[in-house]
């Protein structure tokens, strides 16, 4: 039997080797191409997060903030269940005391106060109850919607209530609930966002990409809560949970998040993605932590032609941004429970 020498040896080593690089080259090649392909290589400005540092009730991670809305000059917290911590209320700060906690190179955390919840019943009139996901309001009257499963699939609802003098409770109607049916059979998934359009309500289902919901729409109704016929709406994908108030020219954002754990909601088709870029960290993980504009005709609502803003990553845990408003320059946002309760500040 012939046994190669140490020469040869070598000299297939070598080759093993260089084929080995060859191999590797190729594969990060094709890897690069693809994540190009997909986002044309572009990287766009990512906006720095600033935590604001809560205290007392709504600090707790059991608060699960699910929707953010100004009441005038004063921004009102939902959590998902008011009565997490023993008693119905919902939470409020001034935009001043937020304005003097940024300016502020040793702040002390805030502490939002309690705005009493009496909800007239509503909760238990409405069967597989899940919680608040969403809050607006036009003028004293406050619009919630509401998030159920029932044994047939998950349900929406739209409810009403006034916010009295100073703040000092908001009641809930109990005369008319009206339902919102879902868009896909998605688990936990309703109509998590709400806004005022003109002399409409509008609200937005949670998912919208074009695997699990082809032809999305926009529900509209009248504050009497009665049906409007519904707008189009753009397939975005991954979730869009909270969105700021309309200005003048119809525009609004909405925020556009995917946490990698809903593993039905992954794509490869990001079609915002590949307009206009990624953001530079997000290259380094999984999830997608954005602000999206969009723009509200009577016709539709439609994506307008600003770049997405793409928060600053800093690991690779998914903070599952739940509430939003502009603020100044920038904008608030609100975390549920994951990672935990968090309220940051955004310079767009």
């Amino acid at each position: 039997m012939h046994f190669p020498n140490d020469k040869v040896k070598g000299e297939m080593r070598r080759k093993y080797i260089w084929l080995f690089v060859l191999i590797l080259l190729a594969a990060c090649g094709q890897q690069a191409k693809a994540q190009t392909s997909k986002s044309n290589g572009k990287y766009l400005p990512e906006a720095h997060v600033t935590e604001i540092v809560l205290a007392g009730s709504l600090a707790k991670k059991d608060a699960e903030i699910s929707s953010l809305a100004w009441y005038g000059d004063t921004l009102i917290l939902l959590p998902q269940y008011p009565g997490f911590d023993g008693t119905n209320q919902l939470y409020s700060l001034s935009k001043t005391e937020i304005e003097d906690y940024l300016a502020t190179d040793n702040p002390v955390p805030l502490r939002p106060r309690a705005v009493p919840f009496i909800d007239s019943g509503i909760i238990s009139l409405i069967n597989g109850f899940q919680g608040l996901e969403a809050i607006a309001f036009a003028g004293d009257r406050a619009y919630l919607t509401v998030e159920a499963e029932l044994n047939e699939g998950m349900r929406g609802s739209l409810v009403a209530g006034q916010m009295m003098p100073n703040l000092s409770e908001l009641v809930m109607d109990t005369a008319v609930i009206t339902e919102i049916l879902p868009q896909a059979r998605q688990e936990n998934r309703t109509d998590e966002t709400l806004f005022v359009y003109g002399d409409s309500l509008i609200t937005l289902y949670e998912v919208n990409g074009t695997s699990v919901n082809e032809s999305p729409v926009a529900h509209r109704f009248d504050f009497d809560l009665k049906p409007r016929e519904p707008l189009p709406f753009p397939n975005i994908e991954y979730r869009v949970t909270d969105a700021t108030a309309v200005d003048e020219k119809g525009r609004f954002w909405v925020i556009n998040f995917f946490d990698p754990r809903d593993e039905n909601l992954r794509t490869d088709s990001d079609a915002i993605l590949a307009r206009f870029g990624r953001g530079s960290t997000h290259s380094n993980y999984n999830q997608v932590e954005r602000l999206v504009e969009m723009q509200i005709t009577d016709a539709g609502i439609s994506l307008t032609d600003t770049p997405p803003l793409y928060l600053e990553l800093i690991s690779d845990v998914a903070r599952k941004w739940e509430g939003l408003v502009r603020f100044n320059d920038g904008f608030l946002l609100a975390t549920d429970k994951y990672p935990d309760t968090i309220l940051v500040y955004v310079e767009k």
